[in-house]
């Protein structure tokens, strides 16, 4: 069964984040995963604080390279394939962020699918703002909030669809247990 539309427009901009800054998306979704995913589940091992502490030294270690002009392209293989890779994996568990019993094919492909968009729209928007400003740290910094934009607001609408779910699930079953009550009370002599 694929993925409600929501869930796959939130796979859409985390993997657009992950375009922009290879390692954006997940270091969000690592940081929001104690909101975002079940607690138990396998992908639930996104929240330890040993993964969080990788995460944002990968974000940090990215965000002060992609500054430097000896920075490789995004669009050569060696470039293009993490960023894929990693808009597969964050789509395909934030698509089924509310039992996380897996990733999703359909939120992994949305995933990658935007994480390439992104890094094309990422690289050609970066090169004509170079050409008009002259200053590519300046371009490189709005690219950093764009994609940290992205994918807290793809985690901010998880973690919202998966408390209203879950209230939802707590409104209904006691409902059926006040049901069960008063049945129960008629049957009683």
């Amino acid at each position: 069964m694929s993925p409600p539309l929501p869930a796959l427009i939130r796979a859409g901009l985390i993997g657009a984040a992950t375009g922009l800054r290879s390692t954006s998306g997940v270091t969000v979704l690592v940081c929001a995963a104690p909101a975002v995913l079940p607690s138990g589940s396998w992908a639930a091992r996104f929240a330890r604080p040993g993964v969080r502490a990788v995460a944002l030294a990968g974000a940090a270690a990215e965000f002060v390279t992609d500054k430097s002009p000896r920075t490789p392209d995004r669009l050569s293989p060696g470039g293009l394939a993490p960023r894929v890779a990693l808009g597969a994996v964050t789509g395909g568990v934030l698509a089924n962020s509310r039992t996380a019993k897996r990733p999703t094919a359909a939120g992994a492909a949305a995933g990658a699918a935007a994480a390439v968009a992104a890094g094309y729209a990422g690289e050609r928007w970066r090169t004509v703002r170079d050409r008009q400003a002259g200053r590519d740290c300046v371009a490189a910094a709005l690219e950093d909030v764009a994609s940290l934009t992205l994918a807290a607001g793809a985690c901010t609408w998880a973690a919202t669809a998966r408390r209203r779910a879950y209230t939802a699930a707590e409104e209904n079953s006691s409902g059926l247990w006040e049901t069960c009550s008063s049945e129960r009370e008629s049957w009683l002599p």
